[in-house]
């Protein structure tokens, strides 16, 4: 693991780096892109109260080289403010279909910690796994596990919504997926205090 034996100067200076890279490469409202235009975030809509709700986006990333794949979660709350983002590897992780539930395993783990009651959790890639998170029915698949491990962390919670979103709209946590597959390591930005 990369950071093991520096110093922790060093540790904090890489760590600056990655949070400069991730600013970079996070706009709070809009993404350009030149042949589609610019995708904006959206503000989760009623039913949903306007204070109290927040979005989680979550996203995988395969490296072919690191035998393993990277998650990436990002949550904002109903002003599109970015509160918390983390990123983490899965070693031995070979395809984006093993990868996406993970990702969004993460994304519930993350929303029970943060002690969330009304989430949106939204992916790009997943549309499968979207689906199968929507659908109570129980299925065969392989990775009908890890769904009802999702569906289980997240039983508790008020109001739980599941959205496909695309690829420019979900920069940030794609940036964090990408980047967790070179590090191999978990990262918590805590931007704001909670009880």
């Amino acid at each position: 693991m990369e950071g093991a034996s520096e110093d922790p100067l060093q540790q904090i200076q890489r760590t600056r780096r990655y949070l400069h890279a991730f600013v970079e490469a996070h706009v709070r409202y809009e993404v350009g892109v030149a042949r589609r235009g610019p995708v904006k975030w959206n503000k989760p809509k009623p039913p949903h109260p306007p204070a109290g709700s927040f979005k989680l986006n979550f996203d995988a990333a395969i490296h072919e080289d690191s035998n393993g794949a990277g998650a990436g979660v990002v949550v904002r709350d109903n002003a599109g403010s970015c509160l918390r983002w983390t990123s983490k590897f899965f070693p031995g992780i070979k395809a984006a279909e093993q990868a996406e539930p993970l990702a969004a395993r993460a994304a519930a783990f993350l929303a029970r910690h943060l002690q969330l009651t009304n989430v949106i959790i939204e992916g790009d890639f997943c549309l499968s796994v979207i689906n199968k998170l929507k659908d109570s029915a129980m299925d065969d698949s392989y990775i009908s596990p890890i769904i009802q491990d999702i569906r289980k962390v997240l039983s508790g919670l008020d109001k739980v919504e599941f959205n496909q979103v695309k690829r420019e709209g979900n920069m940030a946590a794609h940036f964090l997926a990408r980047n967790s597959i070179s590090q191999n390591y978990v990262f918590l930005l805590y931007q704001r205090r909670w009880h």
